[in-house]
């Protein structure tokens, strides 16, 4: 993470003191370096204040002394960045398309030939190719800029409210590959209910994800079933983690919230979806020409940077879809180089593997001699002990919660429950605290969701959800831009939410003020 956080900004002419990281680990969790953040965009003479918005976290009280770039390494800097983004969007493309090659290429069936040093010279490889190809922080910067400079010019030109109606606008556009999952859900439901054989399964009283091919083989619902895991598959819960199996290979919990749906009547088609996010769209466009006026000017500033960040928001989402068409590939193979371990004795399951630091994984392809399955039993232990552990969203003094054991930060708890939207809409409904895969199967249509973190993988939930409240994220989030496409109203940053609110307990959202309102029954 390091290189790939601190070494772009480094090229543009930044000053990042030696040793200091981007990135810490705190009970395994890694934290980001938010105050280095404030001094980069210091350097290159943005407005820092942006940064909790679209990061989340604590706005940081105290920064160092930073001296920005001078006018020369600014334009620098600025053609830089300019060279970076035409090479993310000239290169992203085809990058997308290698690496989805790399998950068929890889596929687990179709690596059980390899030997140890194959497998362990292919993931070399592909690891070096990543390296090369690299896009993510010019796409990321793209976006920022694009929120920054909506965020600097829209509150003077609209009025309080232009978060709002800006997303609003982003609604439905059709390019955000990763809310794609949520219409072809949809279209899998009305599916369901169409064909009797499998709405009688998914009715049946003892209902039971276990053996549901045999149970609806030859059914027009099983092959659109399937050709959504050939396409989505890949994505998870907790993606980033090479450790966190697949949908495509438990797609139990997909399959319990298409059978929520079909239980409870569901009759959202895509088309009325889709016709719903359109209209919403072009209303928020309609009211932000209405109040440019004869200013057409504005309009024009504006439309220029709506396409703009549009245009990098969705290749954001193309990015990390297909990067997790690289990380299968790369778990593919870890997979089954663990298998070859517990082969000749060194692992005693495959996914001990994941246990490895990548040095280690090097000596022990190398054959030297250590005791690779007890080591591999105290990092599995010292995961279940750092699971069990509640840690602070926010660490403002590193070595004090290391020494002290911190166990949460500044942030108040109770009083007024406020966020950052980050969609546009107001929601109401029961609360549903869901903070992993085993919950999916309690969610209800029109249920508001109360999370850890807006998760990419979560996307499937969207489509039943009402709302959506997270304790942490922020505008530049995946999950963010995935609400706002989708047009899920949304209210992130929340602190301690998912502590203070209580199961089925009724509440409201609204995203024009950020409040969440406590409802009584």
């Amino acid at each position: 993470m390091d290189a790939y956080i601190v070494t772009p900004y480094r090229r543009l002419g930044c000053t990042v003191p030696e040793g200091l990281s981007s990135v810490r680990v705190f009970h395994g969790r890694p934290y980001l370096n938010v105050t280095l953040f404030y001094t980069l965009v210091m350097q290159l003479r943005g407005n820092p204040a942006f940064l909790t918005e679209q990061m989340g976290g604590e706005p940081v009280i105290f920064t160092p002394s930073v001296r920005p770039l001078g006018a020369l390494a600014l334009v620098r800097a600025g053609v830089g960045m300019m060279r970076e983004w035409r090479k993310a969007a000239k290169q992203g493309p085809k990058n997308f398309s290698a690496m989805k090659a790399m998950a068929e290429r890889y596929h687990y069936d179709c690596i059980q030939h390899l030997s140890v040093m194959e497998l362990a010279a292919t993931l070399d490889s592909i690891g070096r190719w990543l390296d090369d190809h690299e896009v993510t922080f010019a796409i990321a910067g793209g976006v920022a800029q694009s929120l920054q400079a909506m965020g600097t010019m829209l509150p003077g030109w609209l009025g309080s409210d232009w978060r709002e109606l800006l997303n609003g606008a982003l609604q439905g556009q059709g390019t955000v590959i990763s809310a794609s999952p949520i219409v072809r859900l949809a279209e899998l439901v009305v599916a369901a209910q169409q064909e009797a054989t499998v709405r009688r399964w998914f009715c049946s009283e003892e209902w039971t994800a276990r053996g549901y091919r045999d149970a609806i083989q030859g059914t027009e619902f099983l092959r659109l079933f399937d050709q959504y895991l050939a396409e989505y598959g890949h994505r998870a819960v907790g993606e980033s983690d090479i450790m966190s199996p697949r949908i495509a290979d438990q797609p139990d919990g997909v399959l319990a919230l298409l059978q929520a749906q079909v239980r409870g009547g569901v009759t959202t088609t895509p088309q009325e979806m889709l016709s719903r996010q359109t209209q919403r769209r072009e209303q928020a466009l309609s009211e932000i020409a209405r109040r440019f006026g004869w200013r057409r000017h504005r309009w024009l500033v504006f439309r220029w940077w709506y396409r703009r960040l549009s245009r990098f928001c969705a290749l954001r989402e193309a990015n990390r879809h297909h990067l997790m068409y690289y990380s299968t590939a790369a778990r593919h193979l870890l997979l089954r180089l663990g298998e070859r371990m517990v082969e000749c004795g060194s692992l005693a399951v495959r996914d001990d593997v994941f246990y490895l630091t990548l040095d280690e994984r090097i000596a022990l392809i190398d054959g030297a001699s250590r005791d690779w399955q007890s080591l591999v039993r105290r990092r599995r232990e010292e995961r279940l002990q750092h699971e069990a552990l509640q840690v602070p969203d926010t660490i403002r003094d590193w070595e004090a919660v290391v020494e002290q054991g911190a166990q949460s930060s500044d942030q108040g708890q109770g009083g007024v429950l406020r966020g950052i939207a980050i969609s546009a809409g107001v929601a109401k409904g029961p609360v549903r605290l869901v903070r992993s895969t085993a919950d999916w199967p309690r969610v209800r249509a029109g249920d508001i969701l109360v999370v850890p973190v807006i998760d990419p993988g979560m996307a499937p939930l969207f489509g039943m959800a009402a709302g959506l409240i997270a304790e942490m994220g922020g505008t530049l989030s995946h999950g963010a831009i995935i609400a706002r496409e989708y047009g899920l109203p949304v209210l992130v940053n929340v602190p301690y939410v998912t502590s203070l609110l209580r199961e089925n307990e009724q509440v409201e959202l609204a995203s024009s003020t950020g409040l969440i309102s406590r409802l009584v029954s």
